[in-house]
């Protein structure tokens, strides 16, 4: 296996961790805001893909599945209209994909933490847990998915604030540059 594919660059890292941490700031700034805009942004997500997937038959004359295709359009389009007009049941729902966001940014994290064994055990070990507190974030939103909107916003700014913090300090345990074969 290419040891590069784990591989992580200084500078990816280090603008990994300013997003989050930036990501974290405005969440703590703005909590009302913040849930109202991932309401909007994931609903206007969804009504997108529908239609995208509503067009694909029109543009794609070579795919297989029109009609389904078209179908599933409707019914993202349908459904991203549906979680615009309740705000609430949106959250539910945004809260549960981030779970999952989550968990597989948790078991990735691990994965690097585990196997690029080119870095130093701190950088290496900085990954593993904050592959750990993505998995516990996670698993909480999902056994949790309804939780209040002020403590989702709430631990999702701290776990990106403190995330984004390790990734910054996890980014200085990276030589300046990598060799690549």
């Amino acid at each position: 296996m290419d040891s590069n594919v784990v591989s992580v660059s200084r500078s990816s890292l280090l603008l990994r961790g300013l997003a989050n941490v930036i990501f974290g700031a405005i969440v703590f700034s703005w909590p009302g805001m913040t849930v109202y805009l991932l309401v909007i942004i994931f609903a206007i997500n969804i009504i997108l893909i529908g239609a995208m997937e509503l067009f694909k038959p029109f543009v794609d004359k070579n795919t297989n599945h029109s009609i389904l295709t078209f179908l599933l359009g409707l019914l993202g389009m349908v459904v991203g209209f549906y979680l615009l007009g309740r705000p609430e049941l949106t959250v539910g729902v945004l809260s549960l994909v981030i779970a999952f966001w989550a968990v597989l940014f948790g078991i990735s994290d691990l994965f690097v933490g585990f196997t690029d064994s080119k870095t130093s055990g701190g950088y290496r070990f900085l990954f593993i847990i904050a592959g750990v507190l993505s998995l516990m974030f996670g698993g909480y939103l999902i056994f949790y998915p309804v939780v209040t909107i002020v403590s989702f916003v709430w631990i999702l700014g701290l776990y990106a604030v403190i995330t984004g913090a390790m990734y910054i300090v996890g980014s200085f345990f990276i030589p300046k540059s990598k060799s690549k074969k």
